[in-house]
């Protein structure tokens, strides 16, 4: 019996701009073309500090690829 969850990984992606944090998703997942994606979170939190809004995105995947038949 194969076990899965030693295949499952997480990435994260931080940003201060919602425009930049898409690309960072999006040229990740274009790189990785056969991997599946099994969770996503997205959240966004105010940094008083900076006074701006920053984004975050958790992002499970199962690591181990398949050639696309």
């Amino acid at each position: 019996m194969k076990n899965y969850a030693l295949d499952i990984a997480v990435k994260m992606f931080t940003s201060p701009a919602p425009m930049d944090f898409e690309e960072q998703i999006n040229t990740w997942m274009s790189d990785k073309p056969n991997v599946l994606v099994i969770g996503l979170d997205v959240t966004s939190s105010y940094d008083s500090a900076n006074s701006r809004l920053e984004y975050a995105a958790i992002l499970a995947y199962q690591t181990s690829e398949q050639n696309a038949s």
